[in-house]
């Protein structure tokens, strides 16, 4: 029974996270947007994993409910929607990232599904160039549900640990600098942009769980890096292949190391993501995420597609 709970909870401390990292995955660049210019993007991502990355970083397996040897899959699809809109040319751009649509699922042992949470962010232009550095605020806000109810009372478990919010109003304080080069003449005429991110992420409400009290979180150092990539010649001029890295790292030393395994995770991540122009503003990408390290995540790829316009 006991290792059965610390299982569960481990799920939950995975979809936490993944809440998080989806509500601060796509922020405002350091080009801030002009007064009356936006940009749109629709997408939708979808994991799916037999394992959890445990509280000492190893793999740990799924429980095997049927008995048949193989660990149950745990997936989740989300469905979301990232805007931007100049405000005050350089000084002041809005953003919103709404989780629309969250669906997680226990194979064998239930499911859940509801609106997540949204993030309200603003941007302001500090260096304009060639080096573009902006300084950036986003609000959580809790409009999913953290702990989820069941109509059937053997669901109410399950139910609790497939959250599709975090429960909780947070603050980050953000810096974002960029760079483009390339793109001249027959010396080099690939063209690149180099965006680099950091920030303060601050816990400000304790968060409901499955098991026991309220829990209050540390506060963290979101980081990113990023770099895109494209042959500006005909045609192939409408493609970008972008590569980024990015992380949590928390300032406390008991990262998923409370009774219940929902303590606070850090993470090292990759991405991989090709984006194509179709026509005008409006674009396509398809993206592939994993994980260097971690812990209290799925132990499985994360694959993300989107539709976008720009004008």
């Amino acid at each position: 029974m006991a290792r059965r709970a610390r299982h569960t909870a481990l799920v939950a401390a995975a979809l936490l996270v993944a809440t998080l990292s989806s509500a601060r995955d796509a922020q405002a660049n350091p080009w801030t947007r002009d007064a009356g210019h936006f940009y749109v993007n629709l997408n939708y991502s979808r994991i799916s994993a037999r394992s959890l990355f445990a509280a000492d970083g190893s793999s740990l397996s799924l429980r095997d409910v049927d008995l048949d040897g193989v660990s149950e899959r745990f997936t989740q699809n989300v469905l979301a929607l990232y805007g931007e809109v100049g405000i005050i040319s350089r000084w002041l751009t809005a953003t919103v990232n709404a989780t629309l649509l969250r669906h997680a699922k226990l194979d064998l042992q239930g499911s859940t599904l509801g609106l997540g949470d949204i993030t309200l962010g603003f941007w302001s232009g500090l260096l304009t160039g060639p080096i573009r550095l902006s300084a950036g605020i986003a609000f959580g806000l809790p409009t999913g549900d953290p702990a989820p109810t069941a109509d059937n009372p053997t669901d109410a478990g399950v139910a609790a640990v497939l959250p599709t919010g975090d429960g909780e109003f947070d603050v980050e304080f953000m810096l974002a600098a960029g760079y483009a080069f390339g793109g001249r003449g027959k010396t080099w005429p690939l063209s690149h942009y180099v965006v680099g991110r950091v920030g303060y992420h601050v816990r400000t409400t304790p968060r409901e769980q499955a098991f026991g009290d309220p829990k209050d979180f540390p506060d963290a150092f979101n980081w990113r890096f990023e770099v895109g990539t494209k042959i500006p010649y005909t045609f192939v001029d409408r493609f970008w292949l972008i590569v980024r890295l990015y992380g949590t790292e928390i300032f406390s030393g008991d990262a998923g190391q409370n009774a219940t395994g929902l303590g606070p995770v850090v993470f090292t991540s990759y991405g991989i993501e090709i984006y194509g122009r179709i026509v005008a503003g409006l674009g396509a990408s398809f993206g592939f995420n994993g994980a260097f390290r971690a812990k209290g995540l799925p132990a499985g790829a994360n694959l993300a597609w989107s539709l976008s316009y720009e004008y």
